[in-house]
């Protein structure tokens, strides 16, 4: 398993203060200072290949993922990342902590920006260990046919997460520290994005056009697969 840790410095925080329009610079910077000083951006991946395919499903270092859309995105792909990050427990403890709800506000989605900028080095930082020119993700439960569940399959092929980078699963499937993603990367010619086949209207997150034919090739909205 490959360990990597981001220095705070590397990520791009001031420009949430931008998209967020807050006024206040002063107060503005010293959350921002604080988000830096507290966070601990870090990384935990294998690589991995896939060994079997069926007709909607692929095993990969012995996990089985049911998905016709992974099965579609790695049809000609040999090699996948799984991986797991997070800003480490300081994050939560500091917002935890903090009793102004303007705070509490800002602290959260600042996290949040700095967990999407750990993900933007990670991802130039495997292109460029890898060699790969192009590469899209698939985190769990951004779609039906690939649920929140399949987070324990993930795990599995990262055993030595919690101890590596105190990142765990709860009965709920969620993740502790709460400021964690996980996910499998993969090489592809064209960029993937679960938002093409999401049809939900207003989304301030969306990334990318819904794509109805895709979506019924792919049989989007048949019930989820266990």
């Amino acid at each position: 398993m490959h360990l990597l840790e981001i220095r705070p410095s590397a990520l791009d925080l001031e420009s949430v203060a931008k998209r967020l329009r807050v006024l206040d610079q002063p107060d503005v910077m010293r959350l921002v200072h604080l988000i830096r000083e507290t966070i601990r951006p870090r990384v935990a991946y294998r690589v991995c290949y896939v060994e079997e395919r069926g007709e909607e499903s692929v095993m990969i270092d012995g996990v089985r993922f049911s998905s016709l859309v992974l099965h579609d995105n790695l049809k000609s792909v040999g090699r996948v990342f799984p991986f797991v990050m997070t800003l480490g427990a300081a994050a939560d403890a500091l917002m935890d902590g903090t009793t102004s709800t303007m705070d509490k506000y800002f602290l959260g989605e600042t996290a949040n920006h700095a967990l999407r900028e750990t993900r933007r080095v990670f991802e130039r930082q495997l292109c460029d260990k890898f060699a790969l020119e192009k590469i899209s993700c698939m985190t769990p439960g951004s779609l039906g046919d690939w649920p929140i569940e399949y987070q324990e399959r993930l795990f599995a092929l990262l055993p030595e997460v919690e101890a590596s980078i105190g990142v765990r699963l709860t009965e709920n499937l969620l993740m502790l520290p709460r400021r964690s993603v996980a996910g499998l990367y993969f090489p592809s010619k064209a960029t993937f994005v679960s938002c093409q086949l999401c049809p939900r209207r207003l989304c301030d997150d969306r990334k990318a056009p819904y794509n109805d034919k895709k979506a019924r090739r792919l049989k989007i909205d048949m019930p989820q697969r266990s």
